[in-house]
């Protein structure tokens, strides 16, 4: 397991309307955007490609999408990349044991990746060469799943719940069943009343078919210690929550602390690399801290969006393209999601976005791009009822741990496809590889009502 340099902070702040060898070298497809984009032979940085034209000469670089999750079975079924702005061609990428990579002339470029275990839902990058030339992503097949059951005795309210990962607790008065992923899997049952909060933890549980795992409160449960919380920059009073993650993976139940504490793990019930990940929210904007001891924590609530965001639709064959105005925000990188809003057929985008490719602010525009021309693009990533609902957002992401590794931290936390705290692991300078860091963020999710094209 990799292990980096000790924390950074993170801040995320999102506004909506309502709220084989190397892979193929795409220098010379933008070698013509030396030149400005009006024709100027001045010095200065190209509008289209993100590089001063005396750039030019220098060798090419390498870009490369990972797939942490690799196995021989399976691996991304379409990657693109493009060299240069949004009006340079897109070129197919291939990939050897899950690595895909492509020579590209320093500046603007961008990838396009599916997993098709992930629903198809197509994801892109535009980032500089400077800012960052290799992303780390999760995909693999979606899991098999057991049942496992058994009851709860010595409850010390009238529920209990129990999780592994991968899976939404369950819970019950004296018996639960829940679906688990087949394989080993660490067990977390949390037994709550009025007055007190008790846990068991059962590692190592070796599921391969229907199996009985019993949780006696009385016999092995233990109670959570408060650990002391500061809130800065948030008025009001809010609670704060808790989720601990074991080192086998689990990290499914929450657990609410109060105005000024958090609920961890003793010492004596710990092993070296469980987790605790401690978030407080106000207004809609929240803090985010991971640590691994019980320390007090200090938690820093994001200033508000500045200014407005709009997204409009682009109608258009092959697909509708969403297109998004925002104001330029103190970001490392800006992440914008398009869903479905609830359609059955929809929109499942989502994009990261430098401020480096996107130019010197104050406002912004993206557009979602179309490699759509490209062999092995399927019509059904990107279909859409004749009507639609399409929900948004966008997210502000700054730090000092590099833009993309957000990519990967962010993409697996948001998708609930099996082992995600082993891939938060695998991606090696994720969330949960480096202890201490905060993601702080501010939510609201815009619909817009299109209408048939």
């Amino acid at each position: 397991m990799t292990r980096n340099a000790p924390s950074s902070w993170i801040v995320w702040a999102v506004l909506s309307a309502t709220a084989c060898g190397p892979g193929p070298s795409v220098t010379d497809a933008a070698t013509s955007d030396a030149a400005l984009r009006d024709g100027s032979s001045d010095a200065g940085t190209d509008l289209d490609t993100g590089r001063d034209p005396a750039d030019a000469a220098l060798p090419p670089v390498t870009v490369s999408l990972t797939n942490v999750a690799y196995d021989a079975t399976n691996d991304f079924a379409f990657v693109a990349v493009q060299a240069g702005g949004p009006d340079e061609p897109w070129l197919p990428v291939t990939g050897v044991g899950g690595v895909h990579e492509a020579e590209v002339p320093p500046g603007r470029y961008s990838l396009a990746w599916v997993c098709a275990a992930h629903g198809g839902r197509v994801v892109f990058l535009h980032a500089t060469t400077d800012e960052g030339t290799a992303v780390r992503q999760p995909c693999r097949p979606n899991p098999q799943h057991a049942t496992v059951s058994g009851s709860f005795t010595g409850v010390p309210g009238a529920v209990a719940y129990v999780s592994a990962d991968g899976v939404a607790p369950a819970s019950g008065s004296d018996a639960y069943t829940v679906e688990a992923e087949r394989g080993e899997q660490d067990f977390v049952a949390l037994g709550t009343s009025d007055t007190a909060k008790s846990m068991i933890i059962t590692r190592g549980v070796s599921v391969s078919g229907p199996t009985t795992l019993d949780f006696d409160f009385a016999a092995t449960g233990f109670e959570l210690e408060n650990v002391p919380v500061t809130i800065v920059n948030g008025g009001g009073t809010r609670n704060v929550f808790s989720r601990f993650v074991t080192d086998g993976g689990n990290d499914e139940l929450a657990v609410v602390g109060d105005a000024t504490s958090f609920l961890a793990i003793p010492a004596a019930a710990r092993a070296a690399d469980d987790l605790h990940i401690v978030w407080a929210e106000q207004g809609g904007a929240s803090a985010w801290s991971t640590v691994r001891s019980t320390e007090a924590v200090t938690l820093t609530i994001p200033d508000a969006w500045t200014g407005d965001a709009e997204t409009t639709i682009l109608t258009a064959d092959p697909f509708d393209r969403p297109t998004t105005s925002f104001g330029e925000q103190t970001a490392d990188l800006y992440r914008l999601w398009y869903g479905d809003g609830g359609s059955p057929t929809g929109f499942p985008f989502f994009a990261y976005v430098t401020p480096g490719w996107l130019g010197a602010g104050p406002a912004h525009v993206y557009e979602v791009p179309d490699p759509s021309a490209l062999t092995g693009w399927q019509p059904e990533w990107t279909e859409r009822d004749a009507s639609y609902a399409l929900a948004w957002s966008i997210t502000a992401i700054s730090g000092d741990a590099g833009a993309l590794e957000h990519v990967c931290e962010d993409d697996a936390g948001i998708e609930d496809f099996g082992s995600a705290i082993d891939t938060h692991r695998a991606c090696g300078e994720a969330l949960l590889d480096d202890v201490g860091r905060a993601h702080q963020l501010t939510r609201n999710v815009g619909v817009l009502d299109v209408g048939s094209p």
